[in-house]
């Protein structure tokens, strides 16, 4: 099953299209600095490191991320089988490939996959001070903690898991009085520090986008954003592995002995405190499908441990076969499902376009293109590239015009919707729009319902509508050009 996973992802990295969000943080790449507007770094930088090798491609932009796929189930291993044996952490490190969401973020690179890496590294370093008695564990987990946080703002409930499990067992309380666990923090705040360093030169804008602007306001508490996230934990972790954490979870919470067994309580302490707030946010709020993946690596190990255990309690054969039948078909069904996703992807996803994420980048950057060398040709200076959107259509413009672009970087000429008002996430911080005044642009709109002109003509001397019967054979999406000469002061 593992061998299967890393063979359908290395087969299928290189030939689909990017998704928006992928092209969006190869922008970041394009555009290096300490940290960016609404994610840390390290996405931009492990982005940067593949298409430095590998060229400015499907595979360029998310070979690292798979590799750290890998290296997370190598970490898992070694956290599960320090706790709960060989056999349990040698099946957790296969669910961190069969598992569809998983497979999912070692096929696509976003900050999921860095975040993972860390978390599971995190947990290694823990549980090296903590259960083999060596101080170096401690570095280790500072430096996961610091780059976790760098990966993704989730990863401080790393630090929230090691103060319980070292608070909450008594034993383990006398490496409070080591100098370790605090020079630990620091190397961890030392490596977070380029984060901070960036908010605070820019009126600390990322802190504010996520933790206060994304939740401000009284909002009611809305049922189906319950039901999302349920749904979202199923889908997750499928629903046997989703029954075995409900019944860990009151097993342990029956049992004080077990609570405080340090074992349980380390799969307990690092899963829970994110569960609980990503519960209580979903009261009210959205909450994306991928914000719980880190919480249940410590819990993979103990649902396995669990697995087994009730598979050698049972005393005959048909017994311990009609026991494992549910475990067998739901890992043959998630490595089919990850298949035929594949598959889909190679094969049909270019004619029927069912998931608009994969769409016809590649064509339709062809045609912008085409327009593009028009008009620069007729003014004589490169026109900037705008797609209609907040960052998800100007990106995937950008990355497929860079081979095409013979004259520019096609990153530097391309920008989202905010250069004509509205936000734009990161583009914002990567150009003035005063420097594109009296500049002749393109642009790219994919919804049917958005009115071009009056939002173009208040603000170009001239705006002129593609008729492009092309466009209309892209797909489902309804895609539009229009070029816009004359960018005006307002």
């Amino acid at each position: 099953m593992l061998a299967a996973a890393v063979g359908l992802r290395i087969l299928a990295m290189g030939l689909v299209p990017l998704i928006p969000e992928e092209a969006y943080y190869w922008m970041y790449a394009q555009h290096p600095s300490l940290s960016y507007y609404d994610h840390p770094p390290m996405v931009a930088w492990v982005i940067w490191l593949g298409t430095a090798i590998f060229g400015n491609n499907e595979f360029g932009v998310r070979v690292v991320g798979h590799l750290l796929m890998i290296g997370a189930s190598l970490l898992l291993y070694q956290f599960g089988r320090m706790w709960f044996g060989r056999t349990a952490g040698l099946l957790s490190a296969v669910m961190l490939h069969v598992l569809p969401l998983y497979f999912g973020v070692g096929l696509t690179t976003t900050m999921d996959s860095a975040l993972l890496f860390f978390w599971a590294m995190c947990l290694v370093g823990v549980s090296q001070a903590l259960r083999r008695e060596q101080a170096w564990g401690w570095y280790l987990a500072g430096f996961a903690l610091g780059a976790a946080i760098l990966s993704k703002y989730t990863g401080i409930f790393l630090a929230t898991g090691t103060v319980l499990v070292v608070v909450a067992h008594p034993p383990y309380r006398r490496h409070l009085l080591t100098v370790h666990p605090y020079l630990a923090v620091l190397l961890a705040a030392a490596i977070f520090s380029p984060v901070v360093i960036w908010n605070a030169n820019h009126h600390w804008a990322s802190f504010r986008f996520q933790f206060v602007d994304r939740f401000a306001g009284k909002t009611p508490i809305r049922v189906h954003f319950i039901l999302t996230f349920i749904i979202y934990q199923v889908i997750a972790l499928t629903p046997l592995a989703l029954w075995g954490c409900i019944t860990l979870f009151a097993r342990v919470a029956r049992s004080r002995r077990r609570l405080f067994t340090p074992r349980w309580l380390i799969a307990i302490c690092f899963s829970l405190p994110l569960l609980l707030v990503m519960a209580y946010s979903s009261l009210r709020h959205e909450i994306h499908i991928n914000w719980t993946l880190p919480l249940f690596l410590s819990l993979f190990p103990a649902l396995s441990h669990q697995f087994i255990a009730r598979l050698r309690a049972l005393r005959t054969p048909i017994k311990r076969q009609r026991w494992a039948r549910g475990f067998a078909w739901t890992a043959m069904g998630c490595v089919a499902l990850n298949a035929g996703f594949v598959l889909y992807l190679l094969t049909l996803q270019p004619r029927l376009q069912w998931i608009p994420a994969f769409g016809p980048w590649r064509e339709l950057a062809g045609i912008v293109q085409q327009y593009e060398e028009r008009l620069e040709h007729e003014s004589g200076r490169e026109p900037l590239i705008v797609g209609l959107g907040k960052c998800r259509l100007a990106s995937v413009l950008a990355f497929y015009r860079m081979p095409l672009e013979k004259s520019a970087d096609a990153s530097q000429y391309t920008t989202s919707q905010w250069v004509l008002g509205g936000s734009g996430l990161g583009y914002e911080y990567w150009s003035d729009r005063n420097h594109w005044r009296g500049q002749n642009c393109i642009y790219v709109v994919d919804d049917a319902d958005h009115q071009i002109l009056p939002e173009t003509e208040p603000l170009f001397d001239s705006v002129t509508l593609v008729n492009d019967p092309r466009l209309t054979a892209l797909g489902r999406r309804d895609y539009r050009i229009a070029i816009c000469r004359g960018l005006r002061n307002n």
